[in-house]
């Protein structure tokens, strides 16, 4: 046998199932078998593996063995000649094995071989070759130097910024994403050091390699995707501390006392920085752009009324200084609050989602406004200003913030996707699409052959041109994203394309041959993201915030009237309970048993029928209702259910 690939799976079965795909169009033609390790996953891969893929070897795990033991346990019972360490999140082209197979078998010298990794977005991943990370590289890259000289000689050596990523060179450290092995060496040197549970292991190995004479190569001829799934988060502090750990044992093991008391030194000042430099930076996502919209609307309102000061009433310090401090800031807050609450500050915003929170904030400031006692009154022109300009000084703000990429600010118009696939596979993608919570999109077709040729079987479908037109499409429609339907295109030109300067800050999605889901990640830092055609189970934050604004709402408005309301209750003791519970956040009015997102209790299920229907519709109804969430909806639904209010909670 040629060649073992070793997958170890750990809770990213979509990913999973996309890579095997890949790994067994790339394995056609060559003598090899394909073991997978499952670390005790939750996500029902098990299941999944022993359904799709029978012919998979599946190693499963009672508890988390981490990376090194498990991928020790394939390989004791591999027989291939090589052994390839893949990981489950990738995506390899199709000629990547063979490719492999000829260098090492024509280079013996060569004991690891890595290959050219690009992430969902098509940028290169420079963890794709390393360097030893010694003490004074690790130096370099704790404090930054290896990012801001990169192609230097002395302060690149962690990613070998100055070796070119299209040539093939020497290297000491391999990625564990991808590590191209000879069997006979991992029996002459062991494999990896159970020591590292995750990180660490493969500079472990890779160091060990070039211990015994061989060598690491960096072999960009063939590449892969690496996305990212849960197995990995490299922007958590849990990353940060499991990592340099492993740094730590891995200096201990390998450089002698005073140098891995410096390394072990750096590490732990690293781990401290890093989680310093996390706190805050997840910190200031979450209140920069209210801090910026308290500073716009700040200096506008200062501005406003000095300019109404010095027109109106012939100069500075009318109004008294108090209200700097009480009525100026009272009026930001009130833009502040609705903007959050509407949705202004969501990941990813809507212009309308602003709009809506400029005009709840121009009502609660109207309204308070008129409630004041006349001598706390401030100037009404100045107030009808402010709101007035408040209108455009925003969302221009918003826009420019846009430009300069500190915001993901989402179009007016429906995203524009380009789907590249024959009609079955363009008909499944659309399927998917519409049963998922995906925005709409206007779609658009790409033939991936070179002529508009379909086999007699296939529906005809209107094209808007083929793959290698794909520039001028993109250019001429405007394309968002794009979606490749892997039955239909080779892995091989995926990669190829999706590294086109055309591309960069497009959309990747990939389509698996035989998976009801869409993949997608726009990058190595970011978790991969999947689309299938089942409930989603996490309600938008802005409906999230609606619907907790109703439940508090109606709460305290039935018990204002709880006289009257009490009286069509038979339990109005239950009735009163409920209500308080749904005030703390316990409850709510309506929900439905599968969202791990609501509140776990509530008194009226949405999908009360669905023992009576089939999943599907059942599934329809909750998608339904998550993804068109109104506060209507919610009312009707007490309203048909009112006799629920007083029940035990669901």
């Amino acid at each position: 046998m040629k060649l073992s690939v070793i997958i170890v799976n750990y809770n990213v079965r979509y990913f999973l199932d996309t890579c095997l795909q890949s790994v067994f169009k790339a394995c056609q033609g060559i003598d090899s078998e394909i073991i997978v390790v499952d670390n005790n996953s939750g996500d029902e891969s098990v299941e999944m593996l022993k359904s799709n893929y029978p012919q998979v070897r599946l190693l499963v795990n009672r508890d988390n063995a981490g990376f090194s033991r498990a991928n020790n346990q394939a390989m004791d019972v591999s027989g291939g000649d090589y052994i390839l360490l893949l990981n489950p999140d990738t995506v390899v082209a199709s000629d990547c094995f063979r490719k492999c197979i000829d260098y090492m078998d024509s280079h013996p010298d060569t004991g690891g071989l890595g290959v050219k990794m690009i992430d969902g977005s098509g940028t290169f991943l420079p963890e794709s070759k390393r360097g030893l990370p010694t003490p004074s590289v690790a130096f370099y890259k704790i404090f930054g130097l290896s990012k801001l000289f990169p192609r230097s000689k002395v302060f690149g050596k962690y990613h070998l910024g100055f070796l070119d990523d299209n040539e093939t060179d020497q290297v000491d450290i391999l990625s564990g994403a991808f590590m191209f092995l000879r069997k006979s060496l991992i029996d002459k040197i062991g494999g990896l050091d159970e020591a590292f549970f995750m990180y660490g292991e493969d500079i472990d190995l890779s160091y060990r390699i070039v211990k015994s004479g061989n060598k690491n190569v960096y072999f960009p001829e063939t590449s892969i995707i690496h996305f990212k799934g849960e197995s990995t988060k490299k922007s958590s502090i849990n990353y940060v501390l499991v990592f340099y750990r492993a740094m730590i044992i891995f200096a201990r093991k390998h450089f002698n006392n005073p140098n891995a008391r410096i390394f072990s030194l750096l590490i732990n000042v690293a781990v401290y920085l890093r989680a310093l430099m996390a706190l805050f930076k997840r910190l200031g996502e979450k209140i920069y752009l209210p801090l910026i919209d308290v500073g716009i609307l700040w200096g506008m309102l200062e501005m406003l009324t000095k300019w109404y000061e010095i027109n109106k009433h012939g100069g500075e310090n009318f109004y008294p200084r108090e209200i700097h401090y009480t009525v100026i800031p009272s009026m930001i807050l009130a833009w502040i609050l609705t903007q959050y609450l509407l949705g202004g500050y969501h990941q990813s915003i809507r212009m309308k989602n602003v709009f809506k929170g400029l005009v709840a904030g121009a009502v609660l400031i109207f309204t308070t406004y008129a409630m004041l006692d006349e001598s706390l009154r401030f100037s009404r022109a100045v107030v009808a200003l402010s709101v007035l300009i408040s209108f455009f000084i925003v969302p221009f703000f918003r826009v420019l913030l846009n430009k300069i990429g500190w915001i993901r600010l989402m179009r007016f118009t429906d995203m524009n996707s380009g789907i590249i696939g024959l009609p079955d596979s363009i008909q499944k993608v659309k399927d998917i699409l519409s049963a998922s919570t995906e925005r709409e999109k206007n779609l658009f077709f790409i033939n991936p052959l070179s002529k508009n040729e379909l086999s007699s079987h296939e529906k005809p479908i209107e094209y808007t041109g083929s793959l290698y037109q794909l520039k001028d499409i993109i250019k001429v429609y405007d394309l968002d994203e794009l979606i490749f339907c892997l039955k239909d295109v080779d892995t091989t030109d995926v990669l190829s394309t999706i590294q086109l300067p055309e591309l960069k800050n497009k959309n990747i999605y990939l389509h698996p041959e035989k998976g009801q889901f869409i993949l997608r990640s726009s990058s190595i830092h970011s978790l991969g993201e999947y689309i299938r055609p089942e409930l989603n189970p996490d309600m938008k934050p802005w409906s999230r915030r609606r619907k907790r604004i109703f439940d508090i709402g109606l709460s305290l408005l039935m018990i204002l009237f709880w006289p009257f309301s009490a009286l069509l209750f038979r339990n109005p003791v239950n009735y009163f309970k409920n209500l308080y519970q749904i005030l703390l956040g316990r409850l709510s009015f309506v929900g439905f048993k599968s969202n791990a997102n609501y509140p776990q209790s509530f008194l009226i299920e949405i999908d009360s029928e669905s023992a009576k229907e089939s999943h599907y519709r059942a599934d329809k109804k909750r998608l339904d209702y998550l993804v068109n969430y109104s506060v209507i909806k919610d009312l009707e639904l007490i309203i048909s259910n009112l006799s629920s209010l007083d029940s035990i909670p669901v």
